[in-house]
């Protein structure tokens, strides 16, 4: 026959272990149900979604060097931003954010040929994707992803952006952008 403290031992293990994978089960599914901020990431439109002007089905705003492509890393379409001319591209997106941690992300590749661009990413007013984006000599280039975490500190509406900006002797090819996710990681 076993001792009471050893049944009373074995009792708290199993009820830490019901309550850590409850706790565990709670977590995933609040993250499973967590809220997509970004609206039609994938640019997915049609010809909602052209530049300069957007319809009701983009929800993205494309301005100077900046439209929907054939190019995706996923579905159909993906968006070019940049590329050679006097103006800079730009696409955003008006974004209702609460208080709290988010999960970023989005996939890019620089497109064939020129030199180099500088892409920015800014999420309510702050930087969070600064890279000279350089196509690779010799061969095709490759979508990467970009994934990090931003703390937003108040409730409000703000603003996505993602822009080349025009270097002083610009020669650089335009990117491509698809799969843009902002969710809502509490």
């Amino acid at each position: 026959m076993k001792s009471s403290a050893t049944v009373r031992g074995l009792a708290r293990r199993r009820t830490a272990l019901v309550v850590t994978a409850s706790l565990s089960a709670l977590l995933a599914a609040s993250n499973a149900t967590a809220g997509q901020k970004i609206l039609n990431g994938g640019f997915e439109g049609g010809a909602d979604c052209t530049a300069p002007a957007t319809g009701p089905g983009c929800h993205w705003t494309f301005k100077d060097n900046a439209a929907v492509n054939t190019d995706p890393h996923t579905g159909k379409q993906g968006a070019t931003v940049g590329g050679q001319g006097s103006a800079r591209g730009s696409v955003t997106q008006q974004l209702d954010l609460t208080r709290g941690i988010y999960s970023f992300s989005f996939w890019y590749k620089p497109s064939k040929g020129g030199t180099q661009t500088p892409s920015t990413v800014k999420i309510a007013g702050k930087t969070v994707f600064l890279e000279w984006v350089k196509p690779p000599q010799g061969s095709d280039p490759q979508w990467k992803e970009y994934q990090i975490y931003l703390l937003v500190e108040n409730d409000k509406t703000e603003q996505i952006e993602i822009f080349s900006e025009i270097p002083p002797h610009y020669h650089g090819p335009s990117f491509q952008i698809d799969d843009v996710s902002l969710d809502d990681f509490r």
